[in-house]
């Protein structure tokens, strides 16, 4: 999630978590995938919030926040405003829509949580130094992290939202998870914002969405944050599913 999410949820509809299309890899265990097949043991359902990543998943000097904690802490401090982020969520459009996913920003990541907090558990995690954030968001109901499979329909994209519209390019980023049925990811190019807190023109960001053991996860990360740190927390989150 943005790092403007919860100083600025006025501002909301206009913060970028991560604007990305994708790529979608199918499931088998070839070099040209990004899936690796692995012997398959019946765990039982996943749950979001006791398998998502924790504070020792940070790359050195970043900070964890739990958002499903924000959340609650927003609408005791605010009563009404996680409704009105619901609100403004549904004003979010993208053209083409089914890319809409794959080009989250604050307000539509806080509604899901907002409306399937059980089902849904999401975490941030900030350097302060660089203002990089890589946000990880999983739950057991795919359909809320449902994701464009096909890169082709999604290479140009714009957001519009009550603050302007917000114009990206895509491109196929290759990703390899261990375990994985399904991987989608992209490294997606702002061109062209009309408001400054989607970022500057020209800034690469990252996304990911994993498909493992019947649970969905996506992982983001601002401009600011290397691709290895991206990299290695798509990784972590992999590991703890598998392991739990």
């Amino acid at each position: 999630m943005n790092r403007h999410i919860v100083p600025a949820l006025a501002l909301a509809a206009a913060c970028t978590t991560v604007g990305a299309c994708s790529t979608n890899q199918d499931t088998g265990d070839d070099p040209a995938t990004g899936v690796s097949a692995s012997p398959t043991v019946d765990k039982g359902p996943v749950d979001p919030h006791t398998t998502i990543v924790d504070d020792t998943a940070a790359p050195q000097g970043y900070t964890m926040d739990s958002i499903n904690q924000m959340i609650q802490d927003q609408e005791a401090e605010n009563p009404g405003i996680n409704q009105d982020m619901v609100s403004m969520a549904q004003e979010v459009t993208a053209d083409p829509a089914e890319c809409a996913a794959l080009i989250p920003t604050a307000v539509t990541y806080i509604s899901k949580i907002v409306q399937n907090p059980d089902v849904i558990a999401a975490r941030d995690f900030t350097n302060e130094s660089t203002d990089a954030t890589l946000s990880v968001t999983v739950s057991s109901d795919p359909q809320l992290l449902n994701h464009p499979r096909d890169v082709s329909g999604c290479e140009s994209i714009t957001r519009t939202h009550a603050g302007g519209s917000t114009s990206y390019t895509a491109a196929p980023m290759e990703l390899r998870v261990d375990g994985a049925d399904s991987v989608t990811a992209a490294e997606v190019t702002l061109t062209q914002s009309s408001s400054p807190l989607s970022g500057d023109n020209g800034s690469v960001s990252r996304i990911a969405y994993v498909e493992i053991d019947g649970a969905t996860y996506t992982v983001s990360g601002s401009p600011e944050v290397a691709p290895e740190d991206f990299t290695r927390m798509v990784q972590a989150q992999a590991e703890k599913i598998r392991q739990r």
